[in-house]
């Protein structure tokens, strides 16, 4: 049987490029979520 130590896995994978590519995809979902929402009343018909 195989032992596996994945206590060391992350610090692989988080380069400072990946880290700065994954807080521009959240900056990007944020902004959405504002023009969406912004955008939510223009969309609505009064009764």
């Amino acid at each position: 049987m195989r032992n596996y130590d994945y206590e060391d896995e992350p610090k692989k994978y988080l380069t400072p490029e990946i880290v700065n590519l994954i807080s521009k995809l959240y900056e990007h979902k944020g902004k959405q979520e504002l023009f969406i929402e912004a955008n939510a009343d223009e969309l609505t018909t009064p009764n």
